[in-house]
């Protein structure tokens, strides 16, 4: 926040600033498919890690501080959970998010710390997971697992409505889906399960310029 003000102060313009998260729902509200349902979560998983944003009565929802969603350090083991870079451990980020996914392969040693080295690394999830080995598939399976009993928690707490979860890599989601799916439906409230459409789909680079769009719009009507 203190960053923003001080760029306005040097520009003199108005200026904001966002997470990427907060910008893909907003081009999803205002440009998605379902755009005609105010309510409902986003949930990216970019990079390196993840975040979410969600929409209810058509604004864009934010905490008592003004922080965004830190979707990623919910809760999702306890006793022997992973440590996260947080200093917290059993954190979601630590299984759903690549990073994660990369350390439950098992197949790369220690993490690479250059940034090409780990999408490579990623990569060769990928490519392990589509050729049937065990270690990548029981990788992916327990990303959807893990995402899955965080969405399965937050729709019993906040029946979004709906939810939408976009990947950078197109094959992150799909080789996640069958798990997380699997586990929504056995642990979301049949009442709730019924009503809340879950949708999972790669990232649209061109809704990051929609999403900066719709903030201006946002800022227009707002004021």
């Amino acid at each position: 926040m203190r960053l923003g003000s001080e760029l306005s102060k040097l520009l003199g313009l108005p200026v904001t600033l966002e997470n990427r998260a907060s910008i893909l729902a907003r081009a999803e509200h205002w440009f998605g498919e379902d755009g005609s349902q105010d309510d409902f979560t986003l949930i990216a998983l970019m990079e390196l890690g993840m975040g979410a944003a969600r929409y209810a009565g058509g604004t864009l929802q934010s905490g008592f501080h003004g922080m965004n969603s830190e979707f990623g350090h919910v809760k999702v083991a306890f006793e022997g959970g992973r440590a996260c870079h947080c200093g917290g451990t059993g954190c979601l980020v630590t299984y759903a998010s690549a990073i994660g996914i990369v350390t439950s392969t098992g197949l790369t040693g220690d993490l690479p710390r250059d940034a090409a080295a780990f999408s490579a690394s990623f990569e060769r999830s990928v490519e392990h997971a589509l050729q049937g080995e065990p270690a990548a598939v029981a990788a992916f399976d327990l990303a959807g697992r893990a995402l899955g009993t965080a969405i399965a928690s937050h729709v019993n707490e906040q029946d979004p409505g709906r939810v939408v979860v976009q990947t950078l890599h197109p094959q992150h989601g799909l080789l996640m889906e069958p798990a997380l799916l699997k586990t929504v439906a056995s642990q979301v409230l049949p009442s709730l399960l019924e009503r809340t459409n879950i949708r999972l789909q790669p990232v649209d680079e061109d809704n990051i310029w929609r999403g900066s769009a719709s903030l201006a719009l946002e800022r227009i009507y707002t004021d």
